[in-house]
């Protein structure tokens, strides 16, 4: 009796060790794969900077527009008026032209 208790010993033992491998690589893989493809993963990380990306474009876009404004606000402030920019403004808001003169308005 002796020998096949010690062989089933053996047997179980073998097993939980193989299958504690087995366990352990199905753990390491499961995390590998959330690692990469999860919600916090590599290809969303990469995802969100290109996001950040796309973002920071659109604000430098709208601060070069901001800017643009605020220069036009500035000339046209009566303590330094640019008589350039209120010609081109009372033409452009109040359709005043010189006679015999065409006026290209582009935008």
């Amino acid at each position: 009796m002796k020998p096949i208790v010690s062989f089933s010993l053996k047997l179980l033992a073998r097993t939980f060790r193989s299958g504690g491998a087995l366990i352990g690589g199905f753990l390491v893989l499961y995390f590998a794969l959330f690692a990469f493809e999860g919600d916090r993963g590599y290809s969303n990380y990469r995802s969100m900077i290109r996001e950040v990306q796309a973002a920071e474009l659109k604000l430098d876009q709208v601060r070069a527009d901001r800017e643009a404004i605020e220069r036009k606000v500035v000339a046209l402030r009566p303590t330094s008026i640019d008589p350039d920019m209120l010609d081109e403004q009372a033409r452009t808001e109040l359709g005043f032209v010189k006679p015999n003169e065409v006026v290209i308005i582009g935008r």
